[in-house]
């Protein structure tokens, strides 16, 4: 998506509207891609523990918290759905090369302060591009909202995917230290250009067809009027159940990702490319699954595609533990991906059923932050559970946790009811 002044008549989006849109979301996830798979690389070059290491991820989404916020003000109330995203993917790409370039430069604990603002930065992109693109599917899309949204976490799951690939052939291959340690500072690097290159992309696209981008006719809203809204928002209590139900499932993902590549290298003793690898199937289970289970939700509901989701995801992870073939392993990894990427546009799109057109982005908003807030207690946790009690503990806290949201989801509208009450 990209923005929408206030003075043209509305008319349907083109195409090009819609896939630019999707791979503006795909470029801010190789960024996010980034910090997943150079974690364990971070760790052996710094020194530093589980703790230390995640805290980085911490730091990432405290300031995705903040960012979430602001974005969602700027999409409902002021109407700037362009200048978020476009600041969205210069703070990704520029926060990542920041962590590149202080890598080659500096030491110690010099690298550790950039490397912490830089994933600040990445978290504030990557956060912030959501709610200007949620309000505009939800808007433009009503009629295949599940689909639509699918094809949005999809481009994601592509970016999430590639990326891994791409780090595990250079680490492994290319930027390798003569003592056999992995230099990550140059791979930083390279995930930060695409999303610099899909801001110039975007800039371009809006000057030659700006016939295919959508123009909103509608009114700045007050900031009065905007907190009233956003005061009904919180107290929607089905909103913020879902929120908590997404936050849950979000958590348990991101614990999932940042501690899947430390445990295949410090475990299972896993080379660079397989741990690629195992990154990269996760995210094709989710590129497989995201559309059937969009489809499926707009036919039969969300609440039963997000319960048998979050099962098999449960049972899955549950048996993936006592598996020591790092392959085997790999491919329950897979399954994973499969059920619980699952459950993302979902759970996005039916977020929108339960609040008023005008205070999309700043649902978004919420939800987002409350994924955030979770990351950065769930992280903080995370670490000191794999310093204290070893990286499986991890992992049946993340099961449990899974389960939990499993259990939320019965407290939850059927959406159909929730349409019929909005119409």
């Amino acid at each position: 998506m990209v923005a929408e002044p206030d003075y043209f008549e509305e008319k349907k989006p083109g195409n090009g509207t819609l896939a630019l849109l999707c791979f503006g979301h795909g470029a801010t996830h190789f960024v996010f891609a980034a910090t997943i798979m150079l974690v364990p690389y971070i760790r052996q070059t710094l020194g530093l523990n589980y703790l230390e290491v995640t805290s980085l991820g911490t730091l990432y989404y405290a300031a995705a918290f903040l960012a979430n916020f602001l974005s969602g003000y700027l999409v409902d109330a002021s109407k700037k759905y362009m200048a978020v995203q476009l600041a969205s993917l210069t703070f990704a790409g520029g926060g990542m090369i920041v962590s590149g370039i202080s890598g080659f430069y500096l030491d110690g604990s010099q690298v550790f302060v950039m490397l912490a603002i830089g994933w600040a930065l990445c978290g504030m992109g990557n956060q912030a591009w959501h709610p200007a693109a949620f309000a505009y599917l939800a808007k433009y899309y009503q009629d295949r909202r599940g689909f639509v949204f699918s094809m949005h976490v999809v481009s994601a799951n592509a970016g999430d995917a590639i990326f891994p690939l791409i780090a595990g052939f250079l680490l492994g291959h290319i930027f390798v230290e003569a003592f056999g340690h992995q230099m990550w500072s140059p791979v930083s690097l390279v995930a930060g250009i695409p999303c610099l290159l899909t801001a110039s992309i975007i800039v371009f696209y809006l000057v030659k067809h700006s016939d295919e981008v959508v123009t909103v006719r509608s009114q700045v809203m007050s900031a009065e009027s905007y907190l009233k809204g956003y005061i009904a928002l919180l107290r929607n209590g089905h909103a913020m159940l879902l929120a908590l139900v997404g936050g849950l499932r979000n958590a348990s993902q991101t614990a999932l990702l940042y501690f899947l590549p430390l445990y295949m290298v410090d475990v299972l003793f896993s080379g660079p490319i397989l741990v690629g690898t195992a990154l990269t199937l996760l995210q094709v289970g989710g590129m497989i699954s995201a559309p059937i289970a969009g489809i499926a939700s707009d036919r039969s509901g969300e609440r039963p595609v997000v319960f048998s989701c979050l099962a098999i995801t449960t049972v899955v992870l549950g048996l993936a533990l006592f598996v020591e073939n790092p392959t085997y392993f790999v491919f329950l990894i897979a399954l994973v991906g499969l059920a619980l990427y699952a459950v993302r546009p979902v759970v996005q799109s039916w977020m929108m059923d339960l609040v008023s057109p005008d205070f999309r982005g700043s649902a978004t908003s919420v939800m987002f932050g409350v994924q955030s807030l979770m990351n950065v207690i769930f992280l903080f946790i995370a670490g000191y559970v794999a310093d204290r009690f070893g990286l499986v503990a991890v992992f049946y806290i993340i099961t449990t946790v899974i389960l939990f949201a499993n259990i939320l989801t019965f407290f939850l509208p059927k959406p159909h009811n929730v349409r019929q009450a909005n119409a």
